[in-house]
């Protein structure tokens, strides 16, 4: 005993389906955003750091360690 579907109720679940995708889409979209930011945010103290520690190397090992992990820090942000 099949009985069809009304079709107010598909075109309700097609509403729902669609938006529940444009909402996911949307939250991915500006997690990314905020993310971004947030790494220029930071742009500037790593570019800083890092072109110090570039003028004048470190001469300790934990500061040649530091040296180099801001550089890497920094190419990961994609800092300029």
């Amino acid at each position: 005993m099949d009985r069809p579907v009304n079709r107010s109720v598909l075109y309700a679940m097609v509403v729902v389906f669609v938006s529940v995708i444009a909402v996911a889409a949307i939250s991915v979209w500006y997690a990314n955003r905020v993310q971004q930011e947030s790494n220029r945010n930071w742009c500037d103290l790593v570019v800083t750091l890092d072109t110090a520690y570039q003028q004048t190397r470190p001469s300790s090992p934990l500061g040649q360690q530091l040296a180099e992990d801001m550089h890497n820090l920094r190419v990961r942000l994609g800092c300029p």
